[in-house]
């Protein structure tokens, strides 16, 4: 009986032990394969279901000049607090939702059906609610509004043109 309490007082010791091992594990696995963001082009998409590594992996199939990855996320409400979201150079989000981000995007680089926000054309329309059609619909499943694709005002890419490209492929995704 001594020795079964023994073990019972070392267990939560070894779930903390694991517990820690997992999050530092994982943060180094972080740093480890992620890239700095002149290197990348981080893509954020705010839409129902997205097949974020398939299209990540089709847009690193033929990446700008000095790029080293293509990240591309869905959106969630915990993205709020991460850095990252607001250096994202390309934005994918729905009509309703844009004004919640004013301040955050550049003036749109894309010719189109434009988003004016603030007298200022923000982002260009590639999925229309109504006909059901739209960019990328093979890996993005839009919900049901009119979707746009936007510039991240702190974007590392809008001089160099690697953000304008990556934008270039998702519209060309019919």
């Amino acid at each position: 009986m001594r020795t079964f309490k023994r073990v019972l007082s070392v267990i939560p010791a070894c779930v903390l032990w694991l517990v820690i091992s997992t999050v530092l594990w994982g943060f180094i696995f972080n740093i480890a394969t992620d890239t700095s963001p002149k290197k990348k082009i981080t893509v954020f998409i705010d839409a129902e279901n997205v097949a974020d590594a398939d299209l990540a992996e089709y847009l690193e199939a033929d990446k700008p000049s000095g790029i080293k990855m293509i990240k591309v996320h869905p959106f969630s409400y915990a993205m709020f607090g991460d850095d990252e979201i607001t250096r994202a150079d390309v934005f994918i989000i729905g009509g309703k939702e844009i004004e919640k981000y004013v301040g955050a995007f550049a003036e749109c680089l894309v010719d189109g059906e434009y988003f004016v926000l603030d007298g200022v054309r923000v982002g260009v329309k590639i999925y229309d609610k109504t006909t059901k059609t739209g960019a990328a619909a093979q890996y993005i499943g839009y919900g049901d509004d009119d979707y746009y694709l936007l510039f991240g005002n702190k974007s590392a890419h809008l001089d160099d043109g690697a953000a304008l490209d990556v934008a270039k492929k998702i519209i060309n995704l019919t």
